[in-house]
């Protein structure tokens, strides 16, 4: 496969794809392959012809009889750069998740992200002459003035503006279907709703949450549990999914339902702090199974907002 590595919004460039035969012998198949855009909102592709459809990074790819190729793809406005970034707390390697990054100046458009769970960014259309600004709750913010002269990575500390609280104790965990996406398996309602005891243990940043109150599927067959990261106004939380292709990785909150069925939670909460109650949203899942966390499935709700909530009592 050729093609460029860099396309700007609204500029169309043909890729091309060769098949070369056990001769040596060469053949453009380009209107034979059947082409793929992973991100068409990015790029979308017809017989080879791609079209720039907004910024960012995209995957090209053609398949032709049994082979495939793919390849990377960047859309940037031309005189625009790419810029990828790691936001921590300053002192620690702790990634800072949820943290407003915008760039601005130089007469270009302001650009905003967030950042993700393990403190990582990417913004685009970022001016050669950019003043960046870091801001979240908790932090003092953070401006700095950056001279790009290509695709650039960065590495930023936030400094907390306050001690970060202590989580440790014991709680009450409830976790609610929300915003299901469309299935022809919805949840039953009366699954709807988990309530469960969560004790939390941390040692600097890190937690550790074992869930009992119920009956659970696990390694000893009688708790389960589940990390999270503390933070300054908040915490967030991670539950491990099943591994579903090789089958190999034991999903952490399974609780075993009373007609012999089993309720998988997995996902990532984000909560924020607010007197006794740690409250946000898991984005994730709650999947009904049968005869193991990897059987049928029964029921589903995957959902980027169901209510996760940590009460003390």
């Amino acid at each position: 496969m050729t093609g460029p590595s860099r396309l700007a919004p609204g500029e169309t460039a043909q890729f091309r794809l060769m098949s070369i035969d056990g001769g040596g012998a060469a053949r453009d198949v380009t209107n034979s392959a059947t082409w793929t855009s992973f991100k068409p909102q990015v790029a979308s592709v017809t017989n080879g012809a791609v079209t720039g459809n907004a910024m960012g990074d995209v995957t090209i790819a053609a398949v032709y009889e049994r082979s495939s190729r793919s390849q990377p793809l960047t859309v940037l406005t031309p005189g625009t750069f790419r810029l990828t970034g790691l936001v921590r707390e300053q002192g620690l390697a702790v990634p800072v998740a949820n943290a407003s990054v915008q760039s601005s100046g130089d007469g270009a458009a302001t650009t905003e992200t967030t950042t993700g769970l393990d403190g990582r960014f990417t913004l685009y259309g970022v001016p050669r002459i950019t003043d960046l600004r870091v801001t979240k709750g908790g932090y003092f913010e953070l401006t700095r003035q950056l001279d790009l002269e290509s695709a650039s990575s960065i590495e930023l500390a936030l400094q907390p503006a306050m001690p970060r609280p202590d989580f440790s104790g014991t709680y009450r965990l409830t976790i609610t279907a929300a915003e299901c996406k469309a299935t022809s398996l919805p949840l039953p309602r009366e699954l709807g709703q988990r309530v469960y005891t969560a004790t939390v243990t941390q040692v600097s940043n890190g937690l550790d949450v074992v869930v009992s109150g119920a009956s659970f599927l696990s390694a000893n067959s009688a708790v389960a549990h589940f990390t999270g990261t503390a933070e300054i106004l908040g915490a967030s939380f991670s539950l491990a999914a099943a591994d579903y292709y090789y089958a190999r990785t034991q999903p952490e909150l399974v609780e075993r339902l009373g007609d012999a069925t089993m309720l998988v939670i997995s996902g990532v909460a984000a909560t924020t702090l607010s007197g006794r109650t740690l409250s946000g949203t898991l984005k994730g899942s709650m999947i009904q199974t049968t005869g193991s966390p990897f059987g049928p499935m029964v029921s589903q709700c995957v959902s980027s907002a169901m209510p996760f909530v940590m009460t003390r009592p």
